[in-house]
């Protein structure tokens, strides 16, 4: 992994987390295309496993007794084709559409922001002054 794909992973982290959190779900393979391209070139030049889960009109009941998961695996060329939890066709509510966009584009600036600061303590000392704040020096020699 070179040092640009170090860094988008490390961001794209961070971006999995928010949207978590913020959007709720996981991110899908086409954000990583837009916004870690590199990222997502290394990570796709093998194919994809994906589970896809076939338990529609499965009540409660019978999948809880249910021995295995209902589904199957799909190895997917993702450079070629969608993945299949892809959103794909028309859009019903196209500004709801341009806001997600929007918002997903807002989380990898809040990524790459955090991303930034990383390892870093960031404190607004403008309105303090530093006397009594900062510590003496420890004495290391007597006088």
């Amino acid at each position: 992994m070179n040092a640009t794909q170090q860094r988008e992973y490390e961001i794209w982290i961070l971006y999995c987390n928010l949207y978590l959190l913020n959007i709720g779900g996981v991110p899908e393979s086409a954000d990583m295309k837009t916004f870690a391209a590199e990222l997502w070139q290394a990570q796709t030049k093998t194919k994809a496993v994906y589970f896809v889960w076939n338990d529609e009109g499965v009540g409660p009941d019978k999948y809880i007794a249910l021995q295995h998961r209902v589904g199957h695996h799909l190895v997917v060329d993702e450079r070629v084709e969608a993945p299949p939890d892809a959103s794909f066709g028309t859009v019903a509510d196209e500004d709801a559409e341009m806001e997600h966009v929007t918002r997903k584009a807002e989380l990898w600036a809040e990524a790459l922001a955090k991303w930034q600061l990383r390892g870093r303590e960031r404190f607004d000392t403008s309105g303090l002054s530093a006397h009594g704040i900062v510590p003496p020096r420890p004495k290391l020699w007597v006088e």
